[in-house]
């Protein structure tokens, strides 16, 4: 979170790819788990349970899949409630806060909560953007 630096708009590949992780979780994953899961705190709040509960029974490559379909999910969660837009900072695919001129990373930061455990939390990240944007939290992550 923080980095400031000019934004690069997505392709239209990228953005479906994106788009088709969050109906995954919104619709397979709230049937398969029966949990309704949406663009709210709350939803954020679960998966962050979802992944501390499961992520030392999950390979490598399960876990890589899953921080890409609930980063895309993180993601659009942050857009919806904070109004962000997805974009690219040196290569790097975040989202970009026009009126902080901030960027937040939730590809990233799913990554390292599956690394790391609850110290890497995703709800606490997502809980920390309004810091970001009033300026009252500078620092990267």
């Amino acid at each position: 979170m923080g980095l400031k630096s000019k934004h690069v708009a997505l392709d239209e590949t990228t953005l479906r790819s994106i788009e088709k992780n969050v109906e995954l979780v919104k619709n397979h994953f709230s049937e398969q788990l029966e949990v309704e899961l949406d663009f709210n705190p709350e939803s954020i709040e679960w998966i962050d349970g979802y992944i501390n509960r499961n992520r030392e029974k999950l390979d490598s490559d399960t876990v890589d899949n899953l921080s890409n379909i609930f980063g895309s999910f993180l993601g659009a969660t942050a857009i919806h409630v904070y109004s962000g837009a997805w974009s690219l900072n040196d290569g790097n695919l975040g989202i970009y806060f026009e009126d902080s001129n901030s960027w937040a990373f939730p590809f990233a930061k799913t990554q390292k909560q599956f690394r790391n455990g609850p110290e890497d939390s995703i709800y606490s990240f997502f809980s920390l953007i309004p810091k970001l944007l009033d300026g009252s939290l500078s620092r990267k992550n």
